[in-house]
Parts: C-alpha cells; sequence; structure tokens
C-alpha cells in the first residue's frame, strides 16, 4: 500500500534547458534573479511516492542555490483519501502554510506541466538536513511545530473557507480499521491483539 503509483507511468526528467527556463520564471521574484539562472546539477531522490531531486543552479550574479523539484508527472498516490498528490501538497503550501507564517521552506512556486501533466512544486532545499527517526532528541521540536502549527490553523480556518482540505472523518477512520482487518486476516495469530483494536 506504501507506493500505490499508477504502473504504465515512466517518468523522465525534464531537460536541463527546459528546467533551467521554468526555474528562471519561478526564482526571478523570491531569489532576486538579475537575469536566467543555468542548472548546474541534479540528484534523484529515490524514496517516496512522487519523483523529486535536488537542483543545484548558478544564478547570473555567480551565487549558487538549490531547490527541491517534486513532480506529479501522472502518479497517484491516494491511498483511500489519506494524500492528495503534489497538486494538494502545493495548495497547502500556498493557501495554508504561506498566510500563517509558520516555520517551513521557502515555496518558490509552482509550474503546470502542460506537456506530461501534473504539477511541479518547488521549495527551498534544506541542506544538512536529516530525517527525524534519525534524531529521537528533535521530536520535541517537531512536536513543537506541530502545537503552533495546529493552534495557528484552527484560527485562520475559522475565519477562510478551504474546503480542498481533506477531512478526516468517522468513515476515513473506519475504512482503515477495515482494511487493516481484511489485510492480516487469516493470520491473526500473529497479532492476537488487532481484532479488539479493529472493533
Amino acid at each position: 500500500m506504501e507506493h500505490m503509483m499508477s504502473q504504465h507511468v515512466r517518468w523522465v526528467p525534464p531537460e536541463r534547458n527546459e528546467l533551467s527556463a521554468i526555474l528562471t520564471g519561478l526564482l526571478t521574484k523570491k531569489a532576486a534573479l538579475a537575469g536566467p539562472l543555468t542548472v548546474v546539477g541534479r540528484r534523484s531522490i529515490g524514496r517516496g511516492s512522487f519523483p523529486k531531486e535536488i537542483v543545484t543552479c548558478r544564478l547570473s550574479d555567480g551565487r549558487t542555490i538549490r531547490v527541491f523539484c517534486k513532480y506529479e508527472a501522472g502518479y497517484n498516490h491516494d491511498a483511500h483519501g489519506h494524500r492528495g498528490g503534489v497538486t494538494h501538497e502545493a495548495a497547502v503550501y500556498q493557501r495554508l502554510l504561506q498566510p500563517l507564517e509558520v516555520a517551513t521552506p521557502t515555496l518558490y512556486g509552482l509550474h503546470r506541466d502542460a506537456s506530461k501533466g501534473g504539477v511541479w512544486l518547488v521549495l527551498e532545499a534544506l541542506d544538512n538536513s536529516t530525517h527525524l527517526h534519525k534524531v529521537p532528541e528533535a521530536m520535541g521540536s517537531a512536536a513543537s511545530w506541530i502545537g503552533h502549527f495546529h493552534a495557528a490553523s484552527q484560527e485562520y480556518l475559522a475565519a477562510a473557507a478551504m474546503p480542498f482540505l481533506k477531512p478526516y472523518s468517522e468513515d476515513y477512520y473506519l475504512g482503515w480499521a477495515q482494511r487493516t482487518w481484511q489485510y492480516v486476516r487469516g493470520r491473526h495469530q500473529h497479532t492476537p491483539w488487532l481484532d479488539q483494536l479493529c472493533r
């Protein structure tokens, strides 16, 4: 269930010239570009539900900047309503995270790919970052951020309707309990507590 993608899709990364032109357009205001940037390096990130890469760009004034690009590219990872894909993620950045001014990577912008379909999400690349599960002592900081986010968003959403957000209703949670029970049916000897949990 982890990688629920369209099996027929084979992602082809954008050509370097195309990528340079699109990133120039997206970064012009946020990175104060005086001219076109040049893509000088790319590193694909293999894990996850959508194609991603870190792109190193040289700006016209000689500065170097690294961005994180995530591509919808015809992939689908809805997971029974749990996720909404790159388009949904981009909308959350644009319409919720930015107005709340919570600490997040800088959103450089979105690009709608007319030729291949879907959306590109372009964010600030976080250098020297580490996955949270590798730094257990950082869990407190993560919990603090989540608490601040929920408090701020509760107040904000009371005044700003956002119907694109996914409600996690009773039916949503019941669906996961039912699918979990069906998945382990016949193997309950290894998880004798699961029947009671699902009930």
